[in-house]
């Protein structure tokens, strides 16, 4: 049933990890700047009972988030603090 995915029904192959390439300091200031803007989204959502965007929003937060403490973890010489 497959049709060759390599994954039996209600399961999911685990995706490919690759090691990203140090961003530039240009590319994280945008996800810094794209944070700015989804906290007020957030907020803005929240103040307007408007919860379900807000939960997509605080979701995206989220996965920046983590992505920027990847960045941050695998960052040689980068004290925390």
């Amino acid at each position: 049933m497959g049709g060759g995915q390599g994954a039996r029904d209600g399961e999911r192959a685990a995706p490919a990890r690759r090691r990203r390439a140090a961003p530039f300091p240009s590319s994280l200031l945008q996800f810094l700047e794209d944070n700015d803007r989804l906290i007020k989204a957030v907020q803005q959502c929240f103040a307007a009972g408007r919860t379900e965007d807000a939960a997509r929003y605080q979701a995206r937060l989220h996965a920046n988030l983590l992505w920027l403490a990847a960045v941050a973890d695998a960052s040689p010489g980068v004290a925390p603090g």
